[in-house]
Order: C-alpha cells, then structure tokens, then sequence
C-alpha cells in the first residue's frame, strides 16, 4: 500500500555503492519510533519543487557521508 511506503538509502560498505529501497513502515516501525526525523513542511511559500528535491538528496548524501568519514566524497 502506497500510504505505508517509505524509502531507505544505505552506504553499502562491501560494494561502494549506494542503495535505495522501498520497504514497508509497519516492517520497521520499531526502528522508525526511536527516529529523529526532520519534518520538511510543504507551503505555498516553499512548495516541494524540483529545487527542494535537490535540497533533500544533497542532505540525504551529507548524512551518509558523515555516516562513513572512512570514505572520500568530494
């Protein structure tokens, strides 16, 4: 069901690569209520618009790279 989709992202150590996925809320709804979560508000003064998308993935890849320091990012 589309209401209960949320999307992961992961740093795979052993490939390098990184990796997205689709995965049900209620299958990790125990690690999902110990989350910090920011809320990004949609407003007609901040629509989510392609310029925020782009905002959301740099902070997505930001917070990987603090993840794993071990690796090089430019």
């Amino acid at each position: 069901m589309v209401e209960d989709l949320a999307v992961v992202f992961i740093y795979d150590d052993e490939t390098n690569t990184l990796k997205m996925s689709n995965v049900s809320r209620r299958a990790i709804r125990s690690t999902l209520d110990r989350a910090m979560f920011v809320d990004i508000p949609e407003t007609p003064e901040a629509p989510l618009d392609d310029e925020s998308a782009r905002r959301l993935g740099a902070l997505a890849l930001r917070c990987l790279a603090e993840a794993h320091p071990d690796r090089p990012h430019d």
